[in-house]
């Protein structure tokens, strides 16, 4: 990947543009992360990055303008220089980045330095300068993964919030900022409406912002979850009632009112926010402070996307229904039953089913755009009655592919598109694979970095092995 990536970087060079080269650096990124070890020897996961150097540059601080933006990235003692003495603004750099244990981007390396001189401005790099600066910067961290830069908001958390977005206001007006399994709620375990918060937002795929962490500035402090039984756990469900804290929940049952302690063992993946009147599911266990402890929280007031794929089948799905279209970008935490769509800001839980038709695409693939004609089913989800690809790399149509004789080929995907996808195989050898409209997706519609999928194949006129099936593993 890095040989490929080096190989593109100098051959945009001699085309004098740096166009397409500056991978995105976000969730869903089209970047691939590789194992990198640094100067001190460990090891961590980087993803490469290509831009110019910004004024405001330092010994120990490289300022990275890109196409996403600009980029801080700390130069310390781990970092392997290389060859590179000298950094000058305007010069154009490749280098790997990884995200320290001090939340800030970290350079791994420097692979190219296009002017290398001393000159008027230089800024001279090294070991010995980041030596010299007291290594304050150093990351100590073994194995992270690189998450994009984030903005800090500070606001009150509105009663129109739910499990996946939420909505705070502030002096600046009112945001909307998408929730979901990769937001941080460590240090704000819940979301209660009418209290202060401080998040981490980022802008994502599809120009909508996301919450990369949730810090709770009440005084309602989070105890342990040490000396709780989480050998013996009991389901509840009922109403969340009026009095719920960010470490306290009352819960309305049919026997009466519960309290609940949350703490920092409490997982509230499923669940973001706790208002008043708010339907939820409440795993439990025993203490020794003599407390109810919550391990769980799960957000009923909403259909919850299953854990296992593939296990809804056809629940709700109608035919011959009325259909609305909308446009948005696919999330990627969107499972083979239910796609979540970010569409002008909000999330939308679609279902997908048999009666599920593509235009122009076989599987589907995160972080791209779509149109989505949909129906609400008898489940209360809404159900996609055909979705259209509309970034381009349209599939085949499947009629140049001999299907007499197939091969099935097993491994991680690490690329996709509508058109094609690139599959890693346990031997580390990456495959490209076409797809085509007939490719029966019914096994695996989402298109996942990282996922593990089986693929039957055969070949096509054009020389290529085609996927007539997927399965996922």
């Amino acid at each position: 990947m890095k040989k490929r990536l080096v190989q593109t970087f100098l051959a945009v060079l001699c085309a004098g543009t740096l166009a397409v080269i500056a991978p995105a650096v976000y969730p869903a990124s089209r970047a691939e992360a590789a194992s990198v070890k640094l100067a001190g020897g460990t090891t961590v996961d980087a993803v490469p990055v290509a831009g110019t150097v910004a004024d405001g540059s330092t010994g120990t601080l490289l300022l990275l303008d890109t196409q996403i933006g600009q980029f801080r990235i700390v130069l310390d003692t781990d970092t392997q220089y290389g060859t590179t003495k000298y950094l000058n603004k305007g010069a154009i750099i490749l280098t790997d980045i990884y995200a320290g244990s001090d939340n800030q981007f970290h350079a791994a390396d420097l692979q190219i330095n296009t002017d290398n001189t001393k000159k008027t401005g230089s800024v001279e790099v090294g070991t010995a300068i980041a030596n010299a600066a007291g290594s304050t910067s150093k990351s100590t961290t073994t194995k992270v993964t690189v998450q994009q830069n984030t903005t800090r908001v500070t606001g009150v958390v509105d009663s129109a919030s739910t499990t996946d977005l939420l909505v705070l206001k502030n002096s600046d007006g009112t945001m909307k900022i998408t929730l979901d399994s990769t937001t941080d709620m460590s240090d704000g375990k819940v979301l209660i409406p009418g209290f202060t918060y401080k998040v981490d937002i980022y802008r994502g795929t599809g120009d909508y912002n996301h919450a990369a962490k949730v810090i709770d500035t009440s005084d309602n402090t989070l105890g342990t979850n040490s000396g709780v039984d989480t050998g013996h756990t009991v389901t509840v469900s009922g109403t969340v009632a009026s009095g719920t804290r960010q470490n306290k929940l009352l819960l309305d049952t049919t026997s009466g009112q519960m309290t609940i302690r949350l703490d920092t063992g409490t997982d509230t993946s499923a669940c973001h926010v706790l208002k008043e009147g708010q339907s939820v599911t409440v795993t439990v266990a025993g203490a020794t402070d003599g407390y109810l402890h919550a391990t769980k929280l799960v957000d009923g007031s909403d259909n919850v996307v299953t854990s296992k794929e593939g296990s809804m089948g056809d629940a709700g799905m109608l035919t011959g229904q009325n259909t609305v279209t909308v446009t948005g970008t696919v999330m990627s935490d969107s499972t083979d039953d239910v796609m979540l769509l970010s569409s002008s800001g909000q999330t939308m839980k679609l279902r997908l089913d048999s009666g599920s038709k593509g235009t122009n695409l076989s599987a589907i693939v995160p972080g791209f755009s779509y149109s989505v004609s949909l129906y609400l089913g008898t489940d209360g989800y809404n159900h996609v009655a055909s979705i259209t690809n509309l970034a381009g790399n349209d599939a085949g149509n499947g009629k140049n592919v001999n299907t007499a004789k197939t091969l099935s080929v097993s491994g991680t995907i690490t690329e996709a598109r509508c058109g094609y996808l690139k599959l890693k195989d346990a031997s580390g050898s990456v495959m490209t694979i076409r797809l085509d409209t007939t490719t029966d997706v019914s096994k695996c519609r989402i298109l996942r970095t990282g996922r593990k999928i089986k693929v039957t194949c055969a070949y096509a006129s054009d020389g290529y092995l085609h996927a007539t099936a997927l399965v996922r593993t």
